[in-house]
């Protein structure tokens, strides 16, 4: 049961605004309380726009008053701090142009406690965000296989270093920013390019006064992102980001995946979480891999949480699961018969098979 300050009975609410940061994890433990124009780090980043925010963290445009370019911050929040390998494991990685780089690491501490900063490469937005703007959310069939030949070299280069992502999808794959946008650091540029920051007050559903570690406005989201339909190979190649999930299976036992429902290899349903010769490893994150280069070719994943589990929708598209697993699962007989065709008695079909059902969709 989750004990912080945001989930007792006595933390403050907040009225609901859209699309930001959950405000309640403004509080001890929680979110770095920032505002346009704050300098991080002795005054080398001020910050000019909002990228994004993530569960345990928030990112943030800045200008690099030393290097003169725009960098984007993650600021995690303070209760995160120490619990992921990220940042030892991007100091561990040599430079590579597929793998966004960490450019500087620092700490800042504020009424809520202190903050791991990491400074990263700016970019213009991820996969899904851009996919999201566009109507069919399709990509041009030439940029799509650039895309995921890039995604299969980044991966190729990680676990060549023995490091698994841990949390590949389309909403880690990021463009890059033209390289004039970068230069823009003087923020009436950059807001006249994108536009204004757009502000909201904060306000307690009780009217009462914001607490300490609470900042007065949230800031929307820059729009700094291109259409899937627009993308040009200016926006290429891709840089595979967000290493919070990520680790070295020689030395951390994973039995957990932490990347998208469906997403999910098959085994993690059957790994024996007691014996620790069983662990995730790096065929795990070719499945999760191959799921999303077929999402970046189409617009949406092979397999669906829609309509029952994503384990069912698995075997449906793909036939019975190899033994033991298939004997392991107890509620098979739920979905199917024992040669893994849809018992019609306890249920409508699911799907057909793969290419049937994206044929379809696809007009074929």
């Amino acid at each position: 049961m989750d004990k912080s300050p945001a989930a007792s009975e006595t933390a403050p609410k907040y009225k609901y605004i859209e699309d930001c940061e959950r405000l309640e994890r403004y509080c001890p433990g929680g979110f770095y309380p920032l505002k346009l124009g704050d300098r991080l780090c002795d005054g080398r980043y001020s910050i000019v726009q909002n990228l994004g925010f993530g569960g345990s963290s928030t990112v943030w445009l800045a200008s690099d008053q030393k290097q003169q370019e725009l960098v984007a911050i993650k600021i995690k929040s303070a209760d995160s701090a120490s619990k992921s390998q990220e940042v030892d494991i991007l100091k561990h990685l040599h430079p590579h142009p597929l793998i966004r780089q960490l450019l500087d690491n620092f700490i800042e501490i504020s009424p809520n406690g202190t903050h791991n900063c990491l400074v990263m490469e700016t970019a213009s937005c991820s996969l899904t965000q851009s996919k999201s703007l566009a109507f069919h959310g399709l990509l041009d069939l030439r940029i799509a296989r650039a895309i995921a030949a890039d995604l299969v070299l980044a991966v190729q280069f990680l676990h060549g270093q023995s490091i698994i992502h841990g949390d590949i999808h389309c909403g880690n794959i990021f463009l890059r920013l033209p390289a004039d946008v970068r230069r823009m650091i003087d923020p009436s540029q950059l807001y006249q390019k994108f536009g204004d920051p757009i502000l909201e007050p904060i306000v307690r559903v009780d009217g009462k006064p914001l607490p300490a570690g609470v900042p007065t406005h949230v800031v929307g989201p820059a729009r700094v992102g291109i259409r899937s339909d627009q993308i040009t190979p200016t926006y290429l190649p891709i840089m595979l980001s967000d290493f919070g999930s990520s680790y070295y299976p020689s030395k951390t036992r994973r039995t957990n995946a932490y990347t998208l429902p469906h997403l999910v290899p098959p085994e993690i349903f059957f790994l024996d979480k007691q014996n620790d010769e069983y662990n995730l490893s790096f065929p795990s994150e070719i499945w999760t891999l191959g799921c999303t280069i077929f999402e970046i070719i189409g617009s949406g994943g092979p397999f669906s949480t829609l309509g029952g589990g994503i384990l069912q929708d698995q075997v449906s598209v793909l036939g019975k699961l190899p033994d033991p697993w298939w004997s392991q699962w107890e509620s098979r007989a739920d979905f199917f018969n024992e040669d893994a065709t849809i018992d019609i008695t306890t249920g409508a079909p699911f799907q057909d098979s793969l290419e049937e059902r994206h044929g379809r969709a696809g007009g074929g």
